[in-house]
């Protein structure tokens, strides 16, 4: 298999969600110097990648054979291998919760557990209803933003402090402009799969408009932030821009990013970036 081939594996496969996902939870743990394990990164991980593979799985199930998508035509080829990996995942979650985190972390783990059942019972009636009130990409950036940052945030005792919001806010905003991003580039093939998305509730025209609102909210939160906790954390805000920024370049320059799915690559690989900040204080 080509490099090329191996990097749209691990895209259909969600594993550069997962990255992602590891890299923003261990920026939260850093940002509010939040006293967990190593282990919780392994939860959240092996979480996401479940709740990220039931979903394509239910997509998958729902469409089958004629899906227009590579991601749900694999995982229909292979769904009982991937259902029986998303299995083992979400059990080795809950286990490694209960035995080696334990307490406030498992009364989270099963609040988010209630949250993201909800969310996919809701997908799976929903079907294909595109309205603007029942969009499935504000479920998936909330249970993301929440997964990753809210756990640290419960921990540090800073919940009460409205600074410590503002990277949570950020981030739920960079997550809604990365699936509104994803969903014009792949608005045709969500029309011929039957699949409801926020451009097929709002329109493209709108959706594009919604998108770079929350880019300068993004923007008007890093003022805001630098107002309320000064430039102690301005790499992280630094990061949450740059971050920002390649999700709006996706959207301004489709000629670039449109083809063999590179706009996936590089809207995913964004999320990684956060890495750069926790080695830094590591080192700093």
């Amino acid at each position: 298999m080509t490099l090329q081939g191996i990097a749209s594996w691990c895209r259909i496969m969600s594993l550069d969600v997962v990255l992602g996902t590891v890299a923003g939870g261990a920026a939260a743990q850093t940002y509010f110097g939040a006293k967990l394990p190593t282990s919780w990164l392994f939860v959240l991980a092996l979480s996401v990648w479940a709740i990220y593979s039931a979903d394509h799985l239910l997509d998958a199930r729902r469409i089958g054979h004629a899906a227009h998508s590579k991601r749900h035509l694999y995982h229909w080829i292979h769904f009982k291998f991937i259902a029986a990996l998303a299995v083992i995942a979400a059990v080795a979650a809950i286990l490694m919760t209960v035995f080696s985190l334990g307490g406030t972390v498992v009364w989270f783990g099963i609040a988010m557990g209630a949250l993201t059942s909800l969310h996919l019972i809701l997908v799976k009636l929903v079907g294909n209803v595109s309205k603007p009130w029942l969009v499935k990409e504000f479920g998936v950036a909330l249970i993301y933003t929440v997964g990753i940052w809210g756990l640290p945030l419960y921990v540090s005792g800073r919940w009460l402090d409205l600074g410590s919001w503002i990277p949570v806010m950020q981030f739920f905003l960079i997550g809604m402009l990365n699936l509104l991003a994803f969903s014009i580039y792949e608005r045709d093939t969500d029309a011929l799969d039957g699949q409801s998305s926020i451009v097929q509730a709002l329109g493209e025209e709108n959706s594009r408009r919604l998108a770079w609102a929350s880019g300068m909210l993004v923007g008007g939160f890093m003022l805001l932030h630098a107002m309320l906790m000064g430039t102690q954390e301005w790499l992280l805000q630094l990061i949450v821009m740059l971050m920002a920024g390649l999700q709006l370049w996706l959207l301004a320059a489709p000629g670039i990013f449109a083809r063999n799915e590179y706009y996936r690559l590089a809207g995913d690989a964004a999320f990684s970036l956060p890495f750069i900040y926790v080695c830094f204080k590591a080192w700093c």
